[in-house]
């Protein structure tokens, strides 16, 4: 009999059963959606593993950035997922007490990556669609319902136990008796910041120090086509209660987040009569309808390890933050498309397990760098001793405020130089090309991997035969830009840091730049010897 059950959209094991695949993926919000449609897209053999029998109806994150949208463009989500986003316009202001304004950022609309800079979001919409992406791929079985309570591993791979579980009448989680067994040759744990795979494996969690309660407030207006008179995203930094607003989360909801003060009581705040009062001077109870009120607990946090033999981790698994950056969900998925373009090269044989080491080495002290950034700004926001809160108003009006530092780049890892050469580590760019006939968005042309951008015809390299070798194993394009209009973000982006071309990795991320064509044959030998040491076959 055929262990495989089907079960509405999704999968259900037969109890006893065993089940074989590349990757085992725990836990299915958008990070272990991206990753599972990335690996299963690649050909690989996924099964995902989710305890709850239904997608969370909740929206979480509401913020995504334009390399978000490139990450979710790679499995063919961004385009549908646009359509219900709301770009923002460049702007994100802070507030004091008084209604002054303490901070302006400015931003430009459009991103590097292709897409707007940042989008407000209704999670529920984009899990939705990934969903429909995930099952849409034959290589991944989704099984909803399905605890993972076992987990074991050896250098070979990982064995699993999971018990199918379901909701009883009051929304509660309960096991059922059944039981299904499953193989795989690398586990994921996307499972969350209470990560069991995390914990199972006896990982460290490694506490950044950052902790405050706030409550989230969700409400749909009766009318989504009347804007209400507050800012588009705003941090009103109030001593007496700090508040977090976003005018629009996706196309119907509005969100407010504020902190809880010393005394208060969680499950009394969210009654909607405590809610409404404190949310009266923007919407009316009779101008829309509360859709959640919750109160969540802002952390910090990192794991001690994201690769430990065949268990990795990605997403809130790995590392935790506040959320005054809006990047909680971005840099899970930034962790999606990093391993994933490592873990398809192991998979399919061209490079060593040794690899995946790069993974955290690159990615850790990135997120890190972005953890201390928004914890610095939450420690900023939370100020509630009236005193502290003046002196710091009075020190940002003056102009003694610090400027808010660029965003962070990669650092380590697999890069030309660190450090020296300049755009070594940045997010490379994704203009509209056309080639073959063909227009569109670089990846949607090429496809998403290795890439060389060069100016013009002038500067593309002309290699020998071990080049050609070495470019052909690695799957190098070469996308001549020239003096096409819809190239011209691109070459302005090349031409503003001198240079001629820029080497581009799957995950978009910069190897390196040259200066001029005859840079470009070292920057492939750097590459090359590089990846020497794990990739089976060089030239």
């Amino acid at each position: 009999m055929n262990p495989i059950l089907k079960d509405g959209p999704q999968c259900r094991l037969e109890p006893g059963s065993q089940r074989a695949y590349d990757v085992a993926i725990v836990g299915y919000g958008p990070v272990g959606q991206a990753l599972a449609a990335m690996l299963g897209q690649a050909g690989h053999r996924v099964g995902v593993f989710e305890r709850w029998p239904s997608l969370y109806p909740l929206p979480r994150a509401c913020v995504v950035d334009h390399e978000a949208m490139r990450i979710l463009q790679s499995v063919s989500v961004a385009e549908p997922f646009s359509r219900l986003a709301v770009p923002t316009g460049g702007e994100y202001v802070w507030l004091n007490a008084a209604g002054q304004t303490l901070y302006h950022f400015r931003y430009p609309c459009d991103g590097v990556s292709g897409w707007p800079s940042r989008s407000l979001i209704y999670q529920p919409d984009l899990e939705r669609l990934l969903d429909q992406r995930v099952k849409s791929i034959p290589q991944v079985e989704v099984h909803q319902g399905y605890e993972v309570t076992g987990l074991r591993s050896d250098a070979d791979g990982v064995t699993i136990e999971a018990s199918r579980c379901e909701a009883d009448e009051n929304g509660r989680l309960q096991r059922t008796q059944e039981r299904c067994n499953a193989t795989a040759r690398w586990i994921v744990g996307c499972d969350g910041a209470n990560s069991w795979v995390r914990q199972a494996s006896g990982i460290a969690w490694e506490d950044l120090g950052f902790r405050a309660d706030w409550l989230v407030v969700d409400v749909i207006p009766n009318d989504p086509t009347r804007e209400l008179d507050m800012p588009e995203a705003a941090q009103i930094c109030d001593p007496a209660r700090p508040v977090t607003l976003m005018r629009r989360m996706g196309k119907r909801h509005v969100r407010w987040e504020m902190m809880l003060l010393p005394g208060e009581d969680a499950a009394e705040i969210t009654q909607h009569r405590n809610v409404w009062p404190m949310i009266e001077q923007w919407i009316r109870p009779d101008q829309g309808r509360i859709d959640r009120a919750a109160v969540y607990t802002f952390q910090s946090g990192v794991a001690g390890t994201w690769r430990q033999g065949r268990v990795l981790l990605a997403g809130d698994a790995a590392h935790l933050m506040p959320p005054f950056l809006g990047q909680g969900l971005c840099s899970g998925l930034r962790d999606a498309r990093a391993l994933f373009w490592r873990l398809d090269d192991v998979l399919a044989g061209r490079h060593e397990a040794s690899a995946l080491d790069l993974y955290e080495l690159e990615r850790a002290p990135h997120v890190k760098t972005v953890i201390e950034r928004a914890v610095a700004l939450g420690k900023v926001v939370c100020i509630t001793d009236p005193v502290e809160a003046a002196r710091r108003d009075e020190s940002i009006l003056s102009g003694n405020a610090p400027t808010l530092p660029q965003f962070p780049t990669l650092t380590s890892g697999l890069l030309h130089k660190p450090g020296r050469d300049s755009v070594a580590g940045e997010l490379g760019p994704q203009p509209v090309v056309t080639t073959s006939g063909q227009t569109g968005l670089l990846d949607d042309v090429i496809g998403a991997g290795w890439h060389l951008l060069v100016d013009n015809d002038q500067a593309i390299p002309v290699w020998d035969a071990r080049h050609e070798r070495f470019a052909a194993a690695i799957g190098l394009q070469t996308v001549v830009l020239g003096d096409q209009a819809r190239g011209a973000s691109a070459l302005q982006w090349l031409r503003s840091r001198e240079l001629t071309a820029v080497l581009v990795r799957p995950d978009f991320y910069v190897f390196g730049g040259a200066a001029a064509p005859a840079d470009v044959s070292p920057l492939l030998d750097d590459l090359q010897r590089q990846l020497r040491s794990t990739m089976k076959v060089t030239a």
